[in-house]
């Protein structure tokens, strides 16, 4: 009963209180981790010239990152102050944890990837296949189709997978928070996070 209390009031608190700094995280996450991957790649290269660059970067990084999220909506930190506890928790805890949940992410892009490639597939047979009157005044049937096919496919993929990424990084987070409530609530699962991390 409690569990369901604290469940029900995270729930409301992300609709509520914690839903500005989740859409303005969703705004500048994306963006920051794509250009901090493309300087990340640079700063092997050119050390000369971008080294303090990725420095500030790497700084930013501990700031703003995915797993902030988790205590955005648990605890209703703002979107610095829940990467800040979060980014301390790994490094007490182990950034190897971190390195090695990017495979979940890894294989849900990879989903994601596949399922908007056979939905692009399905609707280029639909063309080939489908009355005539489906396509009719469309000037290239076959690219329009195949191409609204990957974007829909990407989409409700990307859905699914974000549900399946969000869940595995709230585990994370919480697991490595606190883990003696899941070891008090579900003994059996505890065990088989432990011997795994």
């Amino acid at each position: 009963p409690a569990s369901h209390n604290a469940a029900r009031d995270t729930y409301c608190r992300a609709w509520t209180y914690s839903l500005p700094p989740i859409c303005y995280g969703s705004l500048v996450i994306p963006t920051f981790e794509t250009v901090w991957s493309f300087v990340a790649s640079l700063k092997d290269c050119c050390k000369d010239c971008c080294g303090s660059f990725a420095d500030v970067f790497d700084k930013c990084a501990e700031l703003y990152h995915g797993y902030a999220y988790v205590f955005i909506g648990t605890h209703g930190y703002s979107l610095m102050t829940a990467g800040r506890k979060t980014f301390s928790l790994f490094v007490n805890e182990g950034v190897a944890v971190m390195q090695n949940d990017c495979v979940c992410e890894t294989l849900c892009l990879w989903a994601d990837i596949t399922i908007a490639c056979i939905t692009s597939v399905l609707a280029i047979l639909m063309v080939d296949h489908g009355p005539d009157y489906w396509t009719r005044g469309v000037d290239c049937p076959r690219t329009l189709c195949g191409l609204i096919g990957l974007f829909c496919g990407w989409c409700i993929s990307g859905v699914a997978t974000g549900v399946i990424v969000g869940a595995n990084k709230a585990v994370l987070v919480l697991f490595l928070e606190n883990p003696h409530v899941l070891e008090d609530t579900h003994p059996n699962e505890h065990k088989e996070l432990t011997q795994a991390w």
